[in-house]
């Protein structure tokens, strides 16, 4: 047994092809007190798998040698796993012909989950215990043993202790909304990150749907480069600096992006549709909420409520948390991307 609560002094990391993050908060006061980001090279993470073991441990080595603010004085981690690695979904269960509630959960969810049992990793949440129909709601997740494993290792040889492996979209929930008592209404959370793109469909106060897309930062890069002919360096610093602004740059680079927004927006329709028609008690999703580091694309809020006709913001993990001030400048102009190993850190 800990003499102590390992979760009160843990942090949270973050692993993804581009980079990786830390995040520990002191939970007692509510307060950002370390944190650290390192670019990694690509193909060290692919897919959601680990590639390059050596180079991602001294990657790892590095970020939680000396992060900024409070130096870590704890082992204990919170690691967040590749959502399209993963199984999520809200299932209904009823244990009236079974032993116990969790072996009800386990028969229900092999009813759904597209993995072999004996290849996984099966977790739950129990949202709510009784409905009408005499069924408890169960929020399930599932992930590949071998993708927990190899993660599993990775953190040991750095000499730290997973406490847990969590989905992205959950901890992305928890840092956005789960902290926002006002928000009661059917939102849909993007998370545009680098190599691909999470839509989290939140409602009746749980996860309900999720999906990732290969749509990503760095493809709209690569098609700046495409069609304007130019490097990488320079594809990056264009879209930065004018986004899908109408008349910066002549609006040059939204001529050449706008069509691959499109597509997401009309994905955003589609994946609409679908929670409608394929969940029962279902409601039309009435706000978008944006984060991760596509997420600070120049007028892309704008561009997505005008295109879906809903009430599109930028999130802003920080809102619930106390830093001090060197930390909060650090980690002001990029605290979408750090939106996951926030929320990571909350656990």
């Amino acid at each position: 047994m800990f003499k102590l609560n390992p979760f009160k002094n843990s942090f949270g990391l973050d692993l993804s092809e581009d980079a990786i993050r830390l995040v520990k908060i002191d939970k007692k006061k509510k307060k950002l007190i370390s944190l650290n980001e390192e670019n990694i090279e690509p193909g060290i993470i692919e897919d959601g798998e680990i590639k390059e073991e050596k180079k991602l441990k001294k990657y790892i080595s590095k970020l939680i040698e000396k992060p900024h603010g409070h130096k870590l004085r704890t082992k204990f981690v919170h690691c967040g796993i590749p959502e399209r690695k993963t199984f999520i979904k809200l299932i209904e269960v009823n244990n009236r012909h079974k032993s116990s509630l969790s072996e009800a959960i386990k028969w229900e969810a092999s009813q759904h989950i597209p993995f072999s049992p004996d290849k996984i990793y099966l977790d739950w949440n129990i949202i709510k215990t009784k409905n009408a129909n005499n069924n408890a709601s169960v929020l399930v997740g599932a992930a590949p043993k071998i993708i927990i494993d190899s993660y599993s290792k990775i953190i040991n040889s750095v000499n730290l202790t997973p406490l847990s492996f969590e989905m992205e979209s959950v901890a992305t929930i928890r840092a956005i909304i789960a902290q926002n008592n006002k928000i009661s209404q059917t939102t849909l959370v993007i998370d545009l990150g680098g190599n691909h793109t999470n839509l989290i469909i939140f409602d009746r106060n749980s996860i309900q749907f999720s999906s990732s897309l290969t749509f990503s930062g760095e493809k709209i890069t690569k098609k700046i480069m495409e069609k304007l002919k130019i490097n990488r360096e320079d594809a990056e610093k264009l879209k930065i600096l004018y986004g899908l602004e109408k008349k910066k740059g002549k609006g040059k680079i939204r001529k050449v992006i706008e069509p691959e927004f499109n597509k997401l927006t009309d994905k955003i329709n589609e994946i609409e549709s679908f929670y409608i028609n394929h969940f029962p008690h279902s409601n039309k999703i009435k706000d978008i909420i944006l984060c991760g580091g596509g997420s600070q694309l120049k007028y892309l809020p704008q561009l997505i409520s005008h295109k879906t006709k809903k009430s599109t913001i930028l999130a802003n993990p920080l809102n619930y948390l106390n830093s001090d001030k060197k930390i909060k400048n650090i980690i002001k102009k990029n605290s979408p991307s750090f939106t996951t190993a926030i929320g990571l850190a909350l656990k």
